[in-house]
């Protein structure tokens, strides 16, 4: 009987963790839907958002259509 209850307690505990896992996971990934804006609405047929610091480009409409 010793042996049973140990198998269900390990089993809870797996149970557990697994679903403080699961958690985790759903929350870091709204959380990360939330950062991320959604692209601004401008009356230009092209343009480029920079970050001035690193030089990468945030988000691009048309970047190669010569103005």
């Amino acid at each position: 009987m010793g042996f049973f209850m140990s198998v269900k307690n390990i089993q809870s505990i797996l149970g557990f963790i697994t679903s403080v896992l699961i958690g985790l996971g759903v929350v870091s990934q709204a959380s990360a839907q939330a950062i991320i804006p959604r692209a601004p609405d401008v009356a230009a047929t092209s343009y480029v958002l920079l970050d001035a610091k690193t030089g990468h480009i945030i988000v691009e409409e048309n970047a190669d259509e010569p103005l």
